[in-house]
């Protein structure tokens, strides 16, 4: 059975709209499918950015030293990020 589209509307300056209906003509796509495209490519940029840690090169070495200087034994702040990694693991 095929999807029913959901409708999304947004009253946007008419400059805007004259900008964003000529990005999709230089395209040779529809206004629709350049609006849909750029949405769901900023939704997963937005979504990455609120999911994905990155740290820098300091960070890294860091954290790896921080990890691996306990003499063998897990910190409770290992146990910790070990458990929180788990549950997020588990929604996915």
């Amino acid at each position: 059975m095929a999807e029913i589209p959901s409708r999304l509307e947004a009253r946007i300056p008419s400059e805007l709209h004259a900008l964003v209906k000529h990005a999709a003509s230089v395209q040779g796509v529809s206004l629709t499918d350049f609006v849909i495209s750029a949405v769901r490519a900023e939704a997963e940029r937005t979504i990455e950015r609120h999911t994905v840690m990155q740290l820098s090169l300091r960070d890294q070495l860091a954290l790896a030293t921080a990890l691996t200087d306990t003499e063998g034994k897990p910190t409770p702040a290992m146990r910790n990020v070990k458990r929180h990694h788990e549950e997020m693991i588990a929604h996915v």
